[in-house]
């Protein structure tokens, strides 16, 4: 989802390091992608190679985000041999991400990816979405041309998160302290009371839904991505 300027609990270690914002921004901004649209083919050859690896080494110094990482790719490396080719891996996924997250599937199988499902009693267009829109305006963000999805979609929010880190590196880079710590401030605030209320609510839908584990993986690692930006 692109945006403008305008394991189990008790498995998990905590707390999950920080990660540097510049790198926040990267991981953040490309799970966001992978819950707002399906894989494809290109992206399946990438986790399923070199890519894959350099990946999972990339955090190794951050526990638990490591070991989620590896199995999301060890899960896409099986999907890969049990289809085939990139492509059929891709459509294969694209078949998973439906059921899952477009409510192509039985009511035990979705995982609504917006907010206010899990905060408003089960509907989209509630009060979390206007949460979301205002947190959206107050940064001086706004949906990329062409992209209908409401504000309060898993996708859309990690994607803000991302470019919040992006300009805490870019202040850090420039010496400016003060810019760089009202960023992660917005960053911590808006994730501790509008993310990690339902996102563990959304990640057990996925992570039951979710047979093959590519996307159970994505969702674990979000997880804790998001409990490492939240002080204390």
């Amino acid at each position: 989802m692109t945006l403008s300027p305008s394991a189990s609990e008790t498995s998990r270690p905590a707390p999950t390091p920080a990660l540097p914002p510049a790198d926040r921004a990267l991981l953040l901004d490309w799970l966001a992608g992978l819950l707002a649209r399906e894989p494809d083919a290109e992206t399946v050859g990438l986790l399923t190679g070199e890519g894959g690896d350099r990946m999972v080494a990339d955090l190794a110094d951050y526990p638990g985000l490591d070991r989620e990482a590896e199995a999301l790719v060890s899960a896409l490396r099986a999907v890969r041999a049990e289809e085939g080719t990139d492509e059929r891996t891709a459509l294969a996924l694209a078949g998973t991400f439906g059921t899952l997250f477009l409510g192509a599937g039985t009511k035990s199988k979705v995982a609504h990816p917006y907010a206010s499902v899990y905060r408003d009693g089960g509907r989209t267009h509630g009060a979390a979405t206007d949460r979301a829109a205002a947190f959206l305006a107050r940064n001086g963000l706004d949906l990329a041309e062409g992209v209908t999805e409401l504000a309060d979609h898993v996708g859309v929010l990690l994607a803000a998160l991302a470019v919040l880190a992006e300009r805490e590196a870019d202040a850090l880079e420039e010496g400016d302290q003060s810019r760089a710590a009202a960023c992660a401030a917005e960053q911590a605030l808006f994730t501790a009371e509008e993310m990690i209320p339902w996102f563990p609510l959304f990640r057990q839908r996925v992570e039951a839904g979710d047979p093959r584990g590519f996307h159970a993986a994505v969702a674990r690692l979000v997880d804790l991505v998001l409990k490492g930006m939240v002080p204390g």
